[in-house]
This record gives structure tokens, C-alpha cells and sequence, in this order.
């Protein structure tokens, strides 16, 4: 009976021995079996770094077609989307009005050159020549007056007539002394000159109409509204029969052979931003996407206050952006990302950000040389959003482990490619 209790002890002693051994086995077979990691070759490369940001496509020429002056929209000619040539009429307004102040001002006209013909006329030689005679005749009537005065001046000094007869003949001699002044007067009139400054009156009276009718000319022909250039319309702003006043947006026109984005940056990133500087730009279409080139065409001098999606209120600067290629698929109004590079470095060995790690304030990759995992120090220098470059501490076909946290990843193991 006591002999069966050591061999209880023997058993579980062996295996216990046996599963260290297995363990141990595992391990090792484990220990010797070689990690499948995902491998970068690091080899020199260009390497960028930028932002992107949302910008709207606007067309480069576009322009906006007003109201000259006061008026109704008569007739409405192009409709939105309408292909039109430069010189087309677009919108007809009413005349009526401006026909009638024209009418008015051509009457003025006439009145005032009419009454400049009668007050600077010259007197004809027939009028000369009829007011001559009638100067004659009144001095042959006041002749024969003066010696009937004589006459019966006489007699009523005798007594042989009435004092009525006497008075009668003294009037009439009056009234002929009269008439030939009136008949030299009127001979004077005749050859008076008109009265200094006349001329340059009638002159400015006639010269203001004619301006006044020159304008209302001008605003009439105004009243149909031209395109200035071979364009699509955009949009109309008026409808048939409105009354407007002078200034009133009408319809905008633009070319759409080519366009530019206009895209706001943040102050603090346009000190890299220079004109002429390539860009890269995407529209998300549908189905898929599409890439544009283009370069910067502009900077605005100031910045402007512009509230973000988030509330917030940033001072941003707006960036004109020319786009080049076929932009044959492109409308006004889309949206389109701007890819902005500030800094790019050739021939850089960079690796993803993921694959470093830190210890001690220090920078370390794992690398694979020999089919075993090492441990290396590096020195990193230009970082972007997703990579960064490697000064120090990797050399050309380098294999760096992307995954620097992988179960089972060691100094010295062994490493595979996966």
C-alpha cells in the first residue's frame, strides 16, 4: 500500500516534464518559424508637401448686364442656357416714353431756330428801298401841311376864318411833322443791328436742346440690350412687362471655354503660395473622378472674415486659380479640390508615419536585413500628412516593416515578406 503513493508523485512529475517539453518544443518551433510582416523598400522618391482645399469653378470672363436707365422690359429675346454671338439683342425695353420727351425737345428746337431767324434777319433791299418812299412821301405831307398852316394861320390872323378851321390846320401840320418821324424811326429800326449777345443766346439756347436730344438719342439706343461677346446666358434676372429702375441686374453672360477657381486659404498658409505655382485639382464626378492642371493666377492683397463649417470665424485670403486642359465637362458653380504644394524634395527616402516609433524621445524603424528583424535609430526630416523622410539611419532597398506593433516582432527574428 505505501508504494503506490511515489509513483503518483513519479506520474505527475513526468508529466509535467512532458508539457515543459512541449511548451518549450511550441516556443521554439514558433520562435523558429519566420514572421510574415508586411515590407516597404524604401528608395529614393519626390516627396511633397501641401493642403488641399475646396475652391468654386467660375468662368474667367463673365459679365453681368444692367439696366441703363429707367424703363419696362418689352420683349425678353434669350432664354437661360441660350448659346448667343456678340452683338445679338438679349432684352428690348420700352421707347415709348424717351420718343415722346424726343418729340417734345425737336419741337423746342424749331421755336427757338425760328425765333433766331426773326431776331438776327438783315432788312431786304425792298425794304429799303419801300421805307425810302414812304419817308418821301410823309415829307411831301408835311410840306403841303406847313404852307396850309401858313395859309390859315394868316386868314385867322385877319379874322377871315373860324378858330376851328385854324386849330384843324395846325393838327394836321402836327400829325405830318408826326408821321415823318415815325416813317425815319422805323428806317433806323430797320438798319439796327441786333442787340450784342442775341446771337450767342439763340447759339446756347439751340446747343442745350440738341445735347438733351443727343442724350435721350443715346439712352434710346441703350434700350436694347447687345451681348458683349460670344457667350452662353447664364441666368436672367427680369421678366417681360417689369418696370425697372436704372442699374437693375438684367441676365449675366460667360465664355465657357475657360474658367478659374477661386478657393480661400488661410492667412497662415499663403505665405507659400506664389502666382504662377502649379496645382492639382479634382472634381468628383458621378462615376469618377476627374484631374485638372492648373497654377495660380492671382492673390487677393487682403483677407477677408469668413465663418468655417464648424462656427468659427478665420481670416482667409482669396486665390484665383487658371485651369488648363479640356474643361469641356466642367459647369459654373462646381465645386473642386485644389491641391496646393508648398515644399517638394527629390531623391528623399521616406517611409509611412505609421511605420516609426518612439523610445526615449528617439525615433526607431525596424528594418529587415539578412531575413532578420533589427532595431534601427533614424533621423527624420520634412514630414507630410502621411509620410516622412528618413535623413539618417536608412539606406538605399532598405526593407522597413510597415507594422512596428505586429505580435510576435522581435530583434533578430526571422521575417518574410507577406
Amino acid at each position: 500500500m505505501g508504494g503506490g503513493i511515489p509513483l503518483k508523485k513519479n506520474v505527475k512529475r513526468i508529466l509535467w516534464i512532458v508539457v515543459i517539453i512541449v511548451v518549450f518544443a511550441f516556443g521554439l518551433y514558433s520562435y523558429l518559424q519566420p514572421l510574415h510582416a508586411s515590407l516597404l523598400e524604401v528608395n529614393p522618391r519626390a516627396i511633397e508637401r501641401g493642403f488641399t482645399e475646396s475652391g468654386k469653378l467660375i468662368p474667367s470672363v463673365e459679365q453681368d448686364l444692367f439696366s441703363p436707365n429707367a424703363g419696362k422690359v418689352l420683349t425678353i429675346l434669350a432664354e437661360q442656357g441660350e448659346q448667343v454671338a456678340a452683338g445679338d439683342p438679349l432684352i428690348e425695353m420700352d421707347t415709348k416714353e424717351i420718343n415722346l420727351q424726343l418729340a417734345q425737345l425737336e419741337g423746342q428746337l424749331t421755336s427757338v431756330r425760328g425765333q433766331e431767324s426773326i431776331a438776327l434777319r438783315q432788312p431786304s433791299s425792298s425794304h429799303a428801298q419801300q421805307q425810302l418812299l414812304a419817308i418821301r412821301q410823309a415829307e411831301i405831307l408835311l410840306d403841303t401841311a406847313r404852307m396850309d398852316f401858313e395859309r390859315f394861320e394868316e386868314l385867322y390872323g385877319a379874322g377871315a376864318i373860324s378858330q376851328k378851321s385854324f386849330e384843324d390846320a395846325q393838327r394836321g401840320f402836327l400829325e405830318a411833322k408826326n408821321l415823318l418821324l415815325q416813317q425815319k424811326l422805323a428806317m433806323d429800326i430797320l438798319n439796327e443791328q441786333p442787340l450784342s449777345g442775341t446771337e450767342q443766346q439763340f447759339t446756347g439756347l439751340v446747343e442745350s436742346l440738341q445735347a438733351q436730344i443727343s442724350l435721350l438719342e443715346y439712352q434710346k439706343n441703350q434700350c436694347t440690350i447687345l451681348a458683349p461677346f460670344n457667350g452662353i446666358v447664364r441666368e436672367v434676372h427680369v421678366k417681360e412687362g417689369a418696370v425697372l429702375a436704372p442699374g437693375t441686374p438684367l441676365l449675366t453672360i460667360f465664355q465657357p471655354e475657360k474658367y478659374r477657381i477661386e478657393v480661400f486659404l488661410l492667412s497662415g498658409d499663403i505665405e507659400h503660395i506664389q502666382p504662377g505655382m502649379p496645382v492639382s485639382i479634382t472634381y468628383e464626378g458621378s462615376i469618377k473622378d476627374h484631374f485638372f492642371d492648373g497654377r495660380v493666377s492671382a492673390i487677393a492683397p487682403a483677407a477677408v472674415e469668413i465663418v468655417s463649417a464648424l462656427g468659427l470665424v478665420e481670416q482667409r485670403v482669396k486665390v484665383s486659380v487658371e485651369l488648363l486642359g479640356d474643361t469641356g465637362i466642367l459647369r459654373p458653380g462646381y465645386e473642386m479640390d485644389v491641391k496646393l504644394v508648398t515644399h517638394r524634395e527629390k531623391e528623399k527616402l521616406a517611409v509611412p508615419k505609421v511605420a516609426l516609433f518612439v523610445e526615449n524621445k528617439e525615433d526607431f524603424l525596424w528594418v529587415v536585413r539578412d531575413g532578420r528583424a533589427v532595431i534601427q535609430q533614424v533621423m527624420k526630416g520634412m514630414e507630410t500628412d502621411e509620410s516622412v523622410v528618413i535623413e539618417e539611419g536608412l539606406q538605399h532597398g532598405d526593407l522597413v516593416i510597415r507594422n512596428p506593433r505586429m505580435d510576435g516582432l522581435a530583434e533578430g527574428k526571422r521575417v518574410v515578406a507577406q
